[in-house]
């Protein structure tokens, strides 16, 4: 008995070592592509060229592209034609999930920014915390900052768990940023 205990409890431990391994390979591999900005979001800007394309085109032209991949995820917050801002938010959920005595889900709140002016939109968009969920005979709810956790944070709570929606948000952002791209290159309201 005592035996095929240290084998369950070996066997666990390795285990996890290689879920956390994995975790910080994935977090090393898009190290240098995020930051903490002054709000305490890990942001990530990308700037879309449009050549002679007059600033309120190009903002009426985000905005359907907004609209359009927003649709499900959140909501339209700020729609200011004069400072050229738009502002949406929203919430990926379930970013990660991890099954064991308990299921831990986490889903990210994230805020997508954009600003036009002659010629160029620049996107922000901005993790703002990360929602960890636990089920089963103890579960609960706990939102963190994104300065509070793993990789900002070294010693934060939930390394792999967090880690790993960590990484699938910078991935959910990355796809946002290529269909807002998209979205706007393909827009009927400039031209082709």
């Amino acid at each position: 008995m005592k035996t095929i205990l240290t084998i369950i409890i070996s066997v666990l431990t390795l285990s996890l070592q290689a879920q956390n391994n994995k975790t910080k390979e994935l977090i090393k591999s898009i190290e240098g592509q995020y930051q903490l900005d002054e709000r305490g979001e890990v942001a990530f800007t990308y700037f879309i060229e449009m050549d002679s394309i007059p600033k309120e085109t190009l903002y009426n032209a985000s905005l359907l592209v907004l609209r359009d991949v927003y649709d499900g995820i959140g909501e339209l917050n700020i729609n200011d034609a004069t400072s050229q801002l738009l502002v949406a938010s929203g919430e990926w959920k379930k970013v990660y999930e991890a099954f064991a005595l308990t299921t831990e889900s986490v889903d990210a709140k994230h805020q997508t920014r954009i600003n036009t002016v002659d010629g160029k939109v620049t996107v922000t968009i901005a993790l703002q915390k990360m929602v960890f969920s636990e089920t089963g005979k103890y579960g609960k709810t706990e939102e963190f900052s994104m300065n509070e956790i793993y990789p900002m944070n070294p010693s934060g709570k939930k390394k792999n768990v967090i880690g790993r929606a960590f990484y699938n948000s910078y991935s959910k952002s990355m796809q946002l940023l290529v269909a807002i791209e998209k979205g706007l290159k393909q827009s009927p309201l400039l031209p082709n």
